[in-house]
């Protein structure tokens, strides 16, 4: 004779899990969605307006940055394009000994760090043009050169013409260094700062 089951209890009543689903449901309604709904539009509405805000000044500090940066190593890279051009003529002229030195040295210089610079402003969305970088031309300095040719006086002139234009565009790269917080440009600065120092050096001892 088999053992009779055990009868098991039916439940009829609520679910005696209910209390558990219930509660999880109580707490996952949001305030906000169970706010009215003009309290509603309103926190949409501010909050809106706050990252717009925190959006737009954001923009305008990396515009104004950027800007000025840029506008900093195009005058840099006007000024090595001026020194570079005003070289190539004593740097291919070998009667004049150490200045011709000095001149290939600063030709080579000027040149490896104005393409470092040319490739950081194509990188942040600016390219020199031609007649952009040659804009620092300076004809009285062709001027000067032509005449100290004739007289005799070519290489101390180009030396004398090259200290001014590399204290000034050393003076230059310190002030760009000042103006920018950019580890980045501070880097290139700082390596062009020290080609220009060496030169300057060099300039003094050519002479």
């Amino acid at each position: 004779m088999q053992p009779q089951q055990p009868m098991v209890p039916s439940v009829s009543g609520p679910n005696q899990y209910d209390f558990i689903v219930n509660a999880n449901n109580k707490h996952s309604t949001s305030w906000l969605v169970a706010a009215p709904l003009k309290t509603r539009i309103t926190v949409v509405s501010v909050g809106g307006l706050v990252l717009l805000l925190i959006i737009w000044i954001g923009i305008a500090l990396l515009t104004a940055s950027s800007g000025g940066s840029a506008q900093n190593f195009t005058v840099l890279t006007q000024e090595q394009a001026e020194l570079v051009r005003i070289s190539q003529e004593p740097a291919n002229d070998h009667t004049l000994g150490p200045i011709q030195d000095f001149a290939v040295t600063t030709e080579v210089s000027l040149a490896s760090d104005q393409q470092a610079f040319l490739t950081y402003l194509q990188a942040t969305g600016t390219t020199l043009s031609s007649q952009v970088l040659a804009a620092r031309h300076n004809t009285q300095s062709d001027s000067q050169l032509a005449a100290a040719k004739q007289a005799g006086t070519y290489g101390q002139t180009y030396t004398s013409i090259t200290q001014g234009e590399l204290n000034s565009y050393a003076a230059g790269l310190r002030q760009a260094f000042s103006a920018t917080s950019n580890v980045h440009e501070r880097q290139l600065i700082d390596n062009a700062y020290r080609h220009a120092e060496l030169l300057i050096v060099l300039s003094k001892q050519g002479s």
